[in-house]
């Protein structure tokens, strides 16, 4: 559980899923999601998280969306997936992971070819160089106007050949000094995938929720704190996908989470996990596919060549814009309307308040990326905003289930969780009615050993359980106990 200062469990409803998979069906990201379910049998959940994760790293170099009023929003973004041992993350991983590698192997090689070349350009620029300065000394020895031969060597200096960047996205070092050297002196853009990410959740950078807060939109502002370096970068873009087992994900969002909430970190991430049992994973004489995923190899690595072509001489990408049209503008303000209606409706938990307030925003980037993924042309249409708002929906659903689900309770919490028991079995068989108020509950359990922070964890996992709910009557929220765990008689 996200364990902030609400930590306010929720009524959980189904989700849009299967609407998703029936919009994609026509798409060329449909074919691949098919593929993969098809060929390895992955959890479908999963497969959809990972392949949208890795999809957005393939298309965030210099792109972005354009606003009707302007705003201009870059296509990036971060992804933690959970899932038990044996649901195959890490066979997804690095299939998805394969034509990035290529594209690597193939900068480094054209870097390679490239070096050759400018080490040949930049000695003849030498020569020349050193021959003007000589006519200089001479002139000048003879005292003669080098007015003229100044301004050749200036403009030549101008001209000094460049040595372009060697392409690089992947990263294994997530520490900030680390990112900011790689995307500095390296590369404008970065993407850390880790199919093990345990040490990403127990490496203290993990924990220093301002600092990855800085690399907001596209810039990565100055951080004096983590880095002895003083490098900004304006336009950098970084995006995550970082698959881990469920325990240490939610071991983390219980530590941290109140300063993942301060700090609006946790308002940036899309958290999506899988629980057992998962789908058993065995051949059914079915065909392989490979067609499909043929294909995202070669859009992957089609649209990193087409990074490496937009780097300027500068350091920074010609940006890639992607326009919002007057129906999908539309469609992202109503889905605005219908995020609001259902947090007060309290379908969503207050937790999840940074999440809700970018929701629309991770919206319109899964709706740029889609678009710049399928190679649609001219701007972003009402069907594709349609697809990202559902998605949008589907993963605010799944991030729900993520923060409200309660850890494992240790020891010491089992033992407030059955004093709690005690002191609401008691109640009931008193006053005879299995509801009361938060300050009845408040007011009781001193008696039975508990005070009221240790009443309110144990209160969650007991909600977490289902035995026990939240219900609002007016201006006060009641505690509605289940009539199977707290009988009358």
């Amino acid at each position: 559980m996200l364990t902030t200062r609400y930590n306010s469990p929720v009524p959980r409803d189904g989700s849009n899923f299967f609407i998703i998979l029936q919009l994609l069906s026509s798409m060329r990201l449909g074919c691949i999601f098919d593929a993969l379910v098809r060929n390895y049998q992955f959890a479908e959940k999963l497969t959809l998280s990972v392949l949208l994760g890795m999809m957005t790293c393939a298309c965030q170099d210099g792109a972005f969306v354009c606003m009707r009023d302007g705003t201009l929003i870059p296509m990036t973004g971060y992804w933690f997936v959970a899932a038990p041992s044996g649901s195959g993350k890490s066979t997804l991983i690095y299939r998805l992971l394969r034509p990035f590698l290529e594209a690597e192997d193939e900068a480094l090689n054209a870097s390679t070819a490239e070096s050759g070349n400018w080490r040949a350009d930049r000695l003849v620029w030498q020569d020349k160089v050193n021959a003007l300065r000589t006519k200089i000394r001479l002139e000048t020895a003879q005292g003669k106007n080098v007015d003229d031969s100044l301004d050749q060597l200036k403009a030549l200096m101008a001209d000094e050949p460049k040595r372009s960047r060697a392409a690089s996205w992947l990263i294994q070092d997530a520490t900030m000094p680390a990112l900011r050297h790689h995307l500095t002196r390296i590369w404008p853009s970065a993407m850390l995938v880790l199919d093990e990410g345990i040490g990403f959740f127990t490496n203290a950078i993990s924990r220093a929720f301002d600092d990855f807060c800085t690399l907001t939109g596209a810039r990565l502002a100055k951080n004096s704190r983590v880095s002895t370096g003083h490098q900004s970068v304006d336009h950098a873009y970084f995006s995550k996908v970082i698959a881990v087992q469920n325990a240490p994900l939610h071991a983390y969002l219980n530590l941290y989470g109140q300063l993942a909430y301060d700090t609006g970190y946790v308002g940036r991430v899309h958290m999506v996990e899988i629980l057992p049992p998962l789908p058993k994973r065995e051949y059914d004489g079915r065909p392989v596919w490979d067609q499909a995923l043929d294909d995202w190899d070669d859009l992957v690595k089609s649209l990193l060549r087409d990074a490496r072509k937009r780097m300027r001489s500068n350091g920074t990408f010609e940006t890639v814009t992607v326009h919002v049209s007057k129906k999908a503008d539309a469609v992202f303000k109503l889905a605005d309307n219908l995020i609001k209606e259902r947090a007060a409706a309290g379908k969503y938990s207050r937790d999840m308040g940074p999440y809700l307030a970018r929701l629309v925003e991770h919206v319109v980037r899964i709706a740029g990326t889609i678009h710049r993924f399928e190679g649609f042309d001219g701007e972003i249409s009402k069907a594709t905003a349609l697809l990202a708002v559902e998605i949008g929906l589907w993963l605010a659903d799944e991030y729900r289930e993520v923060v409200s689900r309660p850890p494992e309770p240790s020891a010491a919490e089992r033992n407030d969780v059955q004093l709690l028991v005690d002191a609401l079995s008691t109640f009931v068989r008193l006053r005879r009615r299995q509801f009361l108020t938060k300050r009845e509950l408040y007011d009781m359990v001193p008696s039975f050993g508990l005070d009221e922070a240790r009443c309110k964890r144990a209160l969650h996992h007991l909600c977490g359980a289902g035995v026990a709910w939240f219900e609002t009557r007016g201006n006060s929220t009641m505690v509605r106990l289940s009539s199977q765990a707290f009988p009358l008689y």
